[in-house]
């Protein structure tokens, strides 16, 4: 966690949700570095939320359950082990936030294209993806993903993704470190 300077909201930044985009872990540990002194409000990053998908390699899924955690949330209490920590992440941190930044990337077999994805029809969660400035943006009626807190908590939310194909790219991670950074200057101005 970060307090910057200045009293202002608090923007929670996510990565490893799928254990193996590496480049969206880089580039949350990174972010874990911001200077204090830049902000206005306080940062808390999570650089690898789901532990043994990142230990293990694991494509998509959690290899405990074989759930994909990014399909759960706000996940359930006593459900598999995946739905437990999707309901423990969402309780304790996610619906906390004042903003969420999930950084994702394209998985061990994938690579594509930097975008944006949010909540159709969540106009914070819009603004959000349009200040982060990736350049292709998506509104999705997809369900179960961390942006769900958009939906439980009308906490503006996006996954942010870059990278992929188990590379940790510079170009890929400075990316999504500069995805989130505008948080420093301009993202306390969206409330």
């Amino acid at each position: 966690m970060v307090r910057g300077l200045e009293d202002g909201p608090t923007l929670l930044v996510t990565a490893g949700v799928h254990g193996a985009e590496y480049a969206s872990i880089d580039a949350a540990y990174l972010l874990a570095q911001t200077d204090p002194g830049t902000l206005h409000g306080t940062l808390v990053v999570l650089p690898i939320v789901n532990p043994s998908a990142f230990w293990q390699r694991s494509i998509y899924v959690n290899p405990i359950d074989r759930r994909n955690l990014n399909r759960l949330f706000p996940g359930r209490a006593r459900g598999t082990y995946a739905e437990q920590l999707a309901s423990w992440l969402h309780e304790e941190f996610l619906s906390h936030a004042d903003a969420l930044i999930d950084l994702h990337g394209g998985d061990l077999v994938e690579a594509l294209e930097p975008f944006s994805v949010y909540v159709r029809g969540h106009e914070p969660s819009r603004q959000l993806a349009l200040a982060v400035g990736l350049p292709h943006l998506i509104a999705s009626e997809s369900r179960g993903m961390t942006y769900e807190v958009s939906r439980t908590h009308g906490i503006p939310a996006l996954i942010a993704e870059a990278g992929g194909q188990g590379l940790r790219g510079a170009a890929d991670v400075a990316l999504l470190v500069g995805s989130s950074q505008w948080h420093a200057s301009s993202w306390h101005a969206l409330w």
